[in-house]
């Protein structure tokens, strides 16, 4: 799986920020018979370097299936 950056504005100040997220395979098929995915995406960034740091740390974890780089993001967003 590859990660992306997003761009979008801030909550608040509606400045420009940058996060990254990744699709990864949930496991199982919807009723349409679709694999299903889920979206994991880290912490919003000001800057678009630190967000793309951000995307090749979730690219690496992808390997190691969707625990990994869930555990991965939740310890991006606690700094």
């Amino acid at each position: 799986m590859q990660a992306e950056v997003l761009e979008r504005p801030a909550l608040s100040s509606g400045e420009a920020v940058f996060q990254a997220q990744i699709v990864m395979p949930q496991g199982g098929e919807n009723h349409t018979g679709k694999t299903r995915v889920f979206n994991i995406r880290g912490p919003p960034r000001k800057s678009l370097e630190q967000a793309e740091g951000d995307a090749k740390k979730l690219t690496d974890a992808s390997t190691e299936g969707p625990k990994a780089v869930r555990a991965l993001a939740n310890k991006l967003h606690r700094g």
